[in-house]
């Protein structure tokens, strides 16, 4: 009797621990799942990244650049600040700020010089004047007491129009050593110096001989032939 109960006691012992073992796996088991899920709920879900989108590239603009406009070709103003004398000048000076511009055109088939003038006198406010064979420029040289006075002139009409230059110890004012001069037939009516600091240098067509004497280089433009008019400044 007692070795049943024994053996009835052993088998119970061993259904017993066998049993514990298999709901100790399943304890072990379902203890890791709701670690997982604690686990899993505690952290904060990833929020997924938008598509990348590329955002269109606006089309380039070309932006015109301004046209360029070139400064009008035309002549200058006799009475312009912006005359500059060059080769061609025979002679230029301001009065009382307007210009006065001897020019020599001598690359023409028809040489000559000419005269823009813009000075108020008896005939017109404007005036201009061309040399041809039958009226050319005439240059007159005065040799005086200690002065000479070489005057380049013209006629139109009964006036006559002449711009001189004063060398030596009695030219008076030497800042102001050109003057133009304005005749009715033999009167003198108008004399204006030239603005301090505006004149050129006499550049017309004369040479020296041998001897020293001056002579012209185109008659057809300019003869030498001296006058009575009084150019002297001073009478």
């Amino acid at each position: 009797m007692m070795k049943i109960n024994l053996s009835l006691a052993l088998t119970f012992f061993i259904i017993s621990n066998s049993a514990n073992a298999q709901f100790g796996g399943l304890l072990n088991q379902l203890k890791d799942q709701v670690t997982d899920a604690i686990n899993s709920a505690g952290s904060s879900p990833k929020t997924p990244a938008p598509p990348q989108v590329n955002a269109p590239t606006p089309p380039k603009v070309n932006t015109p650049a301004p046209p360029t406009v070139n400064a009008p070709t035309t002549a200058i103003d006799a009475s312009s600040n912006k005359f500059q004398p060059n080769s061609d000048t025979a002679f230029s000076c301001r009065i009382a700020g307007k210009q006065l511009v001897f020019s020599k055109n001598f690359a023409s088939e028809d040489p000559n010089i000419s005269v823009n003038f813009n000075l108020v006198d008896v005939t017109k406010p404007e005036m201009d004047f061309r040399t041809t064979f039958k009226e050319p420029i005439m240059l007159s040289i005065n040799d005086g007491n200690r002065q000479t006075i070489t005057s380049y002139y013209f006629k139109i009409k009964q006036m006559t129009y002449a711009i001189s230059h004063c060398e030596g110890m009695l030219c008076g004012n030497t800042s102001q050593p050109y003057w133009f001069t304005v005749f009715d037939n033999n009167k003198k009516i108008k004399q204006d110096d030239c603005d301090e600091n505006t004149a050129t240098d006499f550049n017309f067509p004369i040479d020296t001989d041998k001897k020293g004497n001056v002579v012209t280089q185109m008659k057809d433009v300019l003869i030498i032939k001296k006058s009575n008019l009084k150019f002297d400044p001073f009478n």
